[in-house]
């Protein structure tokens, strides 16, 4: 068995995919394009594959990752290149590496990412500070990194609703 981990981008259209909708998006997109997987044992098999943690509909990911079992080895650089014809807009896949099958789950390597906030007006900074180290701050920019399991969206998606917000970017460490 091999552990191909896949790094995307999720930009433009593709930020309001919903995670749900984006893991059966990449199942089915993996299945087409013939690929050795590695399925699951049991009534229901299902191709193994482990996401990383969860990105809010609305926010651009710039490196999140998912991690594909495979039966057999493939060659990354065609697999990069034919998954192109298969991506919705706003997908890309950019990088893959080679894992070693007992290494740790993606899930826990995932301790902090860096958010960079534009917004059209000041932004309360007194949250940012609260809850993550705060990189960089203008009038109209923050960058900010968070640890990923002390972070709740929740407040960054009411910023994001209530028009204070441009864009929102997250960059996993």
């Amino acid at each position: 068995m091999y552990r191909l981990r896949v790094f995307y981008r999720k930009e433009g259209m593709g930020r309001f995919i919903s995670e749900k909708n984006l893991h059966r998006n990449i199942e089915r997109i993996l299945r087409r394009m013939e690929l050795p997987l590695k399925f699951t044992e049991g009534f229901s098999p299902h191709p193994k594959i482990s996401f990383g943690s969860p990105l809010p509909v609305g926010i651009t990911g710039v490196n999140e990752r998912f991690d594909v079992f495979l039966v057999k080895s493939i060659d990354t650089a065609s697999f990069l290149e034919n998954s192109k014809d298969f991506l919705p807009e706003g997908i890309i896949f950019t990088a893959t590496e080679w894992i070693d099958i007992t290494a740790p789950s993606i899930t826990s390597m995932e301790t902090s990412a860096i958010y960079t906030i534009e917004t059209s007006k000041d932004i309360d900074i007194e949250y940012f500070n609260n809850t993550g180290k705060v990189l960089e701050y203008t009038d109209k920019k923050i960058v900010v990194l968070f640890k990923i399991n002390k972070l709740s969206h929740k407040k960054l998606i009411e910023l994001l609703v209530n028009g204070n917000i441009i864009s929102i970017t997250r960059e996993i460490l």
